[in-house]
């Protein structure tokens, strides 16, 4: 499933029904620009759309998905070829039409352009090679997270992604989390109650254990929810909860012995590039063993990741605080301490964090990744690499301004931190729910054709697994 060769029968079935690209847009309901840009290869149709053309063009989605062509018949594929196992790419090539109705002027850049929903939209579109999924508004976050809910369902969330309910495309769809919520107010008593505890026992370890998990675990729960594609468990986020968070901050403590001594350096540039890299150098270990095909999936794998590290580094950074003021004989201090550090890194963890900045990495590796199997060179893609960069300035800006002694300046750079964080994962979560919606009709219609005999062998050469 290429969008250029599914550009190219859409371009093709419409001029044999005679339809310029605005009847068809009119018969669609979307905007003539919309089918000019699925024709250039630069976007797909959604669901809906997708079923609209099928009926307007009287074939099955099979043809629109993956078109044959009459100059590739004939075309045998090499067996030894690796062969592609996601859909994803955007492709970024104008494709040339003769009776292009539409005509493209330059247009020059504006700031502006920032605040239009739908040049935003358009330019999502371009990068990433999905049309946007704007599903995530705050009605759908918090819709009816207080209703009473069977054991039934709440079984049934948390089975998802085992053997037996995996890869089952008939529940993909948008359906609300609720179950994080539920899981936050938990954590939350539990700590409440464990600060009691430790304010009479002085004793503030079990408030850090269960507050340093207050804010990563109802995240990741919110995020195991979202993903539609249904193929990881909650035993797999387990295990890249703990397994890739010891991993990546025992590599950070170890290379962390040659730091130089100046405290500015370490915080603005040897902390954020080695601790970004050993938790992305983790999340591609984890992509590698489960070839996970879908962006949702990826972002799951790469926050699970980060909200390892970012509990381990919780507990790290409020033991050595305890330590250090109970040397003095000082436990009072040492409790205050130690506790006031959970508190702080527990509030900023809502809002950014380890957790974000590694799910941003996920899910764009895997959203360009071209083949299940490793290959390096997929490494060094531009998008890849710029998201790479992209955490390692969000990480750089957030120490870098707790070593500025400026008024405002701080707080204006915290703040553009976790707006950052915040909404990348958010834009990021819709562009991979309209994928998942698109892997998911085409794996449910394959299912149910997968006893016909295809007439062409290259009607079926993909092998697409979400």
């Amino acid at each position: 499933m290429n969008p250029i060769d599914t550009g190219r029968f859409i371009r093709e079935q419409r001029k044999k029904l005679n339809l310029s690209q605005s009847k068809l847009a009119e018969m669609l309901c979307v905007e003539p620009q919309t089918v000019s840009k699925w024709e250039r290869g630069l976007g797909m149709p959604d669901y809906d759309n997708l079923d609209k053309l099928r009926e307007i063009f009287g074939c099955t989605l099979s043809e629109i998905l993956e078109p044959v062509f009459n100059d590739e018949e004939g075309k045998i594929p090499e067996a030894s070829e690796e062969k592609d196992t996601v859909t994803n790419l955007p492709i970024l090539v104008d494709i040339i039409d003769d009776n292009q109705e539409i005509p493209r002027k330059k247009k020059r850049f504006r700031l502006f352009d920032f605040l239009n929903k739908k040049k935003i939209s358009a330019t999502l579109e371009k990068m990433f090679g999905y049309e946007y999924a704007n599903t995530y508004s705050k009605k759908f976050l918090f819709k009816n997270i207080f209703k009473k809910r069977s054991r039934e369902e709440c079984e049934t969330t948390l089975t998802q992604g085992m053997f037996k309910s995996r890869m089952n495309h008939n529940v993909i769809g948008l359906e609300a989390p609720w179950l994080y919520m539920r899981l936050f107010f938990f954590m939350l008593i539990c700590s409440g109650i464990s600060l009691v505890l430790a304010i009479v026992g002085l004793n503030p370890m079990p408030f850090v254990i269960i507050g340093g998990l207050c804010s990563v675990l109802p995240l990741m729960m919110f995020l195991f929810e979202s993903n539609f594609a249904r193929n990881l468990s909650i035993i797999d986020v387990g295990k890249m909860f703990t397994i890739g968070g010891l991993c990546s901050i025992i590599l950070t403590v170890i290379t962390s012995y040659l730091y130089p001594s100046n405290e500015i350096i370490i915080a603005v540039i040897f902390a954020p590039v080695f601790e970004e890299i050993f938790k992305v150098m983790v999340v591609i270990f984890f992509v590698a063993l489960i070839k996970p095909t879908n962006m949702l999936t990826g972002l799951l794998i790469g926050f699970s990741v980060g909200a390892g590290f970012s509990f381990f580094e919780n507990v790290h950074y409020a033991y050595n605080i305890a330590i250090e003021c109970a040397i003095y004989g000082d436990e009072i201090i040492a409790l205050i301490g130690s506790i006031f550090t959970i508190i702080f890194r527990t509030f900023y963890e809502f809002v950014m964090g380890h957790h974000y900045w590694t799910a941003i990495f996920g899910g764009i590796y895997v959203l360009f990744k071209k083949n299940a199997k490793f290959n390096f060179k997929e490494l060094f893609q531009w998008r890849v690499m710029l998201s790479l960069l992209f955490q390692m300035v969000l990480h750089a800006m957030w120490n870098g301004a707790s070593c500025l002694y400026i008024p405002i300046v701080p707080f204006i750079m915290k703040a553009l931190v976790c707006v950052c964080s915040v909404g990348s994962l958010i834009v990021l979560i819709n562009i991979g729910i309209a994928q998942t919606r698109i892997l998911g009709i085409w794996e449910d219609y394959r299912s149910e054709h997968k006893d016909e005999a295809p007439q062409n062998e290259n009607q079926n050469r993909s092998n697409i697994t979400v």
